[in-house]
C-alpha cells in the first residue's frame, strides 16, 4: 500500500525529529520490542483460542471477542466522535485474529503477525499517541514523526487498507492450509 502510495507521489521519505535515537534504534531493536509485548500477545492467544475449543464457530467466535475487547477505544461511550477508519482496522485485525487462529494455531506466527502489523505501521507513518509509542516501542518519546510523510488526504485510509491487504494475504494462506479446530 505505501510503494503504490509512493509510486504516485502521495508518501514522502520524511526527516523525523530523533531520526536516529528512536527510528534507525527501533529497526535494530525489534526482537526486543517483540519479547516485551509477547506476554500481552500470548495472553490474548490462550484466552482466544480456549473460547474457540467452546464453539463450532470458533472463527466468527474468536473474531467477535477479539473485536469486543478493543472497541472500548473507538467507541466512546459518552458523547463524542467515533472513529470509523479506527473501527475499521479493528474489524479486519480480528477478522485477522481469528484467521490466525482457526487455520494456524501457533502462537509464535499469531505474536508476530499481529505485532509486527502495528510495529511496522507506527514505524513507517509515526504516531502521535504517547500510549502507542510507549506499547510498541517501550520509549520515552511522546510522539514520532514516522520514516515517510503520507498526504493527509490519504492518512485515514492507509491503516484500514494495510489492513485489508494483511487479511486477504492470511485468507489466501488460509485456503492451503488444513483447518485445525
Amino acid at each position: 500500500v505505501a510503494g503504490i502510495l509512493f509510486l504516485l507521489h502521495k508518501i514522502e521519505v520524511g526527516d523525523p525529529d530523533y531520526f536516529y535515537e528512536f527510528g534507525l534504534s527501533s529497526v535494530i531493536d525489534y526482537p526486543i520490542y517483540l519479547l516485551w509485548n509477547f506476554i500481552q500477545l500470548f495472553s490474548l492467544f490462550i484466552f482466544l483460542a480456549l473460547t474457540a475449543t467452546v464453539s463450532k464457530k470458533n472463527f466468527l467466535i474468536v473474531s467477535l471477542i477479539t473485536f469486543l475487547i478493543f472497541a472500548f477505544a473507538f467507541i466512546p461511550l459518552k458523547s463524542g466522535n467515533i472513529d470509523y477508519y479506527g473501527i475499521a482496522s479493528l474489524l479486519l485485525i480480528s477478522f485477522s485474529a481469528g484467521l490466525l487462529l482457526k487455520y494456524f494455531q501457533n502462537i509464535y506466527w499469531f505474536t508476530i503477525v499481529i505485532f509486527s502489523i502495528f510495529w511496522l505501521h507506527f514505524l513507517a507513518f509515526g504516531s502521535s499517541s504517547e500510549e502507542l509509542i510507549h506499547l510498541f516501542f517501550a520509549s520515552q518519546y511522546s510522539n514520532w514523526d514516522g520514516f515517510l510523510e503520507v498526504n493527509k488526504q490519504f492518512n485515514s485510509y492507509l491503516l484500514p487498507a494495510e489492513l485489508l491487504f494483511t487479511f486477504f494475504l492470511i485468507l489466501i494462506s488460509s485456503l492451503f492450509r488444513k483447518k485445525s479446530i
